[in-house]
């Protein structure tokens, strides 16, 4: 139980260490927000317009977030 409870938080970790440099580099506006909302908002609309959207993970065979929940909803 424990440790499969530190494989989850180290599977955690590493994928916001791959996340968060892609989010570096896909938002150009990094460092020049106005405040914390103004960062929090375009976070979301990144996450939501390109991350979950368009953009293809190797953890679900190579397909968008998008395309993946479709085919799941599709095959109930």
């Amino acid at each position: 139980m424990i440790i499969r409870a530190i494989k989850d938080i180290l599977m955690t970790m590493l994928q916001w260490n791959l996340f968060i440099p892609a989010l570096k580099k896909e938002d150009k506006r990094m460092n020049k927000y106005i405040d914390f909302n103004d960062a929090k908002i375009s976070t979301f609309q990144y996450i939501e317009s390109w991350y979950n959207r368009k953009r293809i993970h190797s953890r679900i065979r190579f397909m968008t977030p998008q395309a993946y929940e479709n085919l799941i909803i599709k095959s109930t």
